[in-house]
């Protein structure tokens, strides 16, 4: 009994009932590198048939979509303007399976319309990538020329100073580590 009032009170069954309709179709728009195969799809089939490019794009926009929306209604709420609210996105590789420009174009123009600043964490080089950024910084780990100790290096790329702003800079990273001891399990046994 308490588990089929669970399911009937569950977030998703309400909306259903709200909406009077359990099935809601989405539809989105596969980017081909050739035009004249871009096309309005299915949810059910971009997921099945785009590549892994095509799926981040058409997962990203949707994520965007819902955050855009989520974040617009609650600035309504608070009586604050919808218009002008930013988000910050962070995202862990995000370019595994994306670097194609005709992939990058949209995703980036998505992001700039639903005002969203993206930082993405990566390791990836490639122009078609690095162009998308006025601002990069990259890590490289470097060994200290007395001894074995690494370190951190950073190098700093902007690519057109008048975009940047001052509060988007790195001011000042400090990274401190301590010498590590391996210790034996036995030890003080």
């Amino acid at each position: 009994m308490g588990k089929t009032v669970a399911r009937l009170m569950s977030s998703r069954e309400l909306l259903n009932v709200f909406l009077g309709n359990p099935y809601i179709p989405v539809s989105v728009f596969k980017i081909d590198l050739n035009m004249q195969n871009s096309r309005l799809k299915l949810w059910e089939d971009a997921v099945r048939e785009n590549s892994g490019g095509e799926k981040f794009v058409v997962f990203f926009s949707v994520l965007s979509a819902l955050m855009t929306y989520t974040r617009a209604r609650a600035m309504e709420a608070a009586g604050a303007d919808a218009d002008t609210d930013t988000r910050v996105l962070v995202m862990d590789n995000p370019f595994g399976p994306i670097s194609s420009e005709h992939l990058l174009n949209p995703l980036f123009e998505i992001a700039r319309k639903h005002r969203t600043q993206l930082i993405c964490l990566s390791d990836l080089k490639q122009n078609s990538i690095m162009n998308c950024f006025n601002l990069i910084y990259m890590l490289k780990v470097r060994t200290s020329a007395i001894g074995s100790n690494e370190y951190l290096k950073f190098e700093e790329i902007i690519r057109d100073v008048n975009v940047v702003q001052n509060d988007e800079r790195l001011e000042k990273a400090v990274f401190r580590a301590s010498d590590v001891k391996q210790i034996s399990l036995f030890d003080g046994m």
